[in-house]
Formats: structure tokens, sequence, C-alpha cells
């Protein structure tokens, strides 16, 4: 599938969240009691975090850097 350089978090049917995000593919998966791991790209990010939107925001953070 083909899709713009940008987009919203949209829940897959894994119910992980994805999004693309300056032409980076994003993912973040996992739960509040085990924590979200995040994905950048093909890499995963070492650390996970404590909340849906936190993880997201450091998926975001990791890109713009």
């Amino acid at each position: 599938m083909n899709f713009p350089s940008n987009t919203e978090w949209r829940k897959s049917a894994k119910g992980n969240y994805w999004r693309k995000y300056k032409d980076e593919m994003l993912v973040v998966g996992g739960s509040a009691e085990k924590g979200y791991w995040i994905r950048v790209g093909e890499n995963f990010l070492p650390d996970s975090e404590e909340s849906l939107e936190k993880a997201k925001k450091v998926a975001e953070d990791k890109v713009d850097l």
C-alpha cells in the first residue's frame, strides 16, 4: 500500500497504532500494564513508555531529530 508522506494515527487490525510521518513509518503497540513499545522505520526503540500518547509523541520526536 502506498500512503501519503503524513497520515494521522490509525489502529491496525492487530490492534497496534501506526502513522506515516515525514515519510517514516511509525508503529506503537503494547498495553498500559506492560508498557508501549515503539518502532520507527525498521528499528525498535530500546525503551517502552507508560502511556500510549507518550509513546506516540516519542516516535514522532525521534523522526524530528
